[in-house]
């Protein structure tokens, strides 16, 4: 047995050298957690990446402003004077405010994709884990149909002795049944 520590919560383990994939998390929650975080990762970075994609460049963005501004400013200086340094700066973060606000929305769209994923692929989990504790515990009927096949091999070798045993079976059962319940009255026969 040798010592290592878990990449993902850093607490000390020990593991068995066997070959094959060499063991880096302590346990199955740890190993999952950092799955996770390697998908939350890349969808962060795709979408990041999308949007450096899609995203015109700055000096375009800025002549594009500049030029808007332009016409904006001749039509303005009609009707309301001129248009300021201070204005410019203005339409400047509001432009950035906009573009930031999509990429938290795209993020977002993302993140609650991957949520519905995640929730679903639960669900399924909890769903397989029920039915293997309904196979595990399926009442009495599984054990008469695991004793059925002994009670046939019996009963050939010797049925005298069977049929005592089934009976006295059946009358022990019944009476724990139809036995009435004491509960500190007395029941006169």
């Amino acid at each position: 047995m040798e010592n290592k520590r878990c990449i993902q919560c850093n607490n000390e383990f020990e593991f068995k050298l066997t070959p094959g994939v060499e063991k880096k998390y302590c346990s199955k929650q740890c190993r999952m957690r950092a799955g996770n975080n390697r998908r939350f990762d890349k969808i962060k970075n795709d979408i990041i990446n999308e949007a450096k994609t899609n995203a015109i460049s700055e000096p375009e963005r800025y002549a594009e402003s500049m030029d808007r501004v332009q016409r904006i400013s001749s039509r303005a200086s009609d009707g309301f004077g001129n248009i300021t340094n201070n204005h410019l700066g203005t339409i400047k973060e509001l432009y950035e405010a906009k573009n930031e606000t999509i990429f938290y929305k795209l993020k977002v769209e993302g993140l609650e994709k991957e949520n519905s994923e995640l929730k679903i692929e639960l669900m399924e989990y909890e769903n397989e884990e029920s039915e293997e504790n309904e196979d595990k515990s399926s009442g009495w009927l599984s054990g008469v149909e695991k004793t059925l096949p002994t009670l046939v091999k019996s009963y050939r070798e010797d049925p005298e002795a069977t049929m005592g045993f089934i009976g006295s079976s059946v009358h022990m059962i019944f009476n724990s049944i139809l036995k009435p319940k004491l509960n500190g009255t007395s029941v006169s026969s």
